[in-house]
């Protein structure tokens, strides 16, 4: 019995280094990309494209309620699977928000490192949201319907 909880402990351990190591990646990434360069978009498309992102962003939120809002991709002893709002059409909407807000940024001031940090973001976000459904799986019998009536991150795309 002992061993099983040793097991246990070291899971969580090694989830708790996974995971932030996962948020720290994304964090960076976002911080390139607003440091880097000027964030006032001039291009009114780019513009509209961003403003759209900070507008999903919080409205996820909103709707995700603060009790269920957890940076990190591990979930909370007490979360509750939202299917309204956003969460109607998108799994992942605040990932959808972040890449939805920084993408015209990376096209307003084009460079192959901006283009490669948000390559890493994008990637990084993907990684978190395949973690984070498997545990859901594990957690909500009901999360299999509602990814077959969802889309991850792109509505009717992926």
């Amino acid at each position: 019995r002992s061993s099983k909880l040793a097991t246990n402990s070291m899971l969580y351990a090694e989830n708790k280094v996974k995971s932030y190591s996962l948020i720290f990646i994304q964090f960076a990434a976002i911080a390139i990309l607003l440091v880097s360069d000027s964030v006032f978009i001039d291009n009114l498309i780019l513009l509209i494209i961003q403003i759209s992102g900070l507008f999903l962003g919080i409205w996820a939120l909103y709707v995700m309620g603060r009790g269920n809002i957890n940076i990190p991709p591990d979930l909370k002893e007490n979360i509750k699977l939202t299917q309204k709002g956003p969460y109607k059409v998108i799994r992942h909407p605040m990932y959808t928000a972040i890449i939805l807000t920084l993408f015209p940024l990376v096209i307003e001031n084009f460079s192959i490192f901006r283009l490669i940090i948000f390559i890493i973001l994008i990637a990084d976000l993907v990684y978190k949201l395949h973690w984070e459904e498997k545990m859901l799986l594990k957690r909500f019998p009901e999360y299999s319907t509602y990814q077959k009536k969802s889309s991850r991150i792109i509505p009717f795309i992926y």
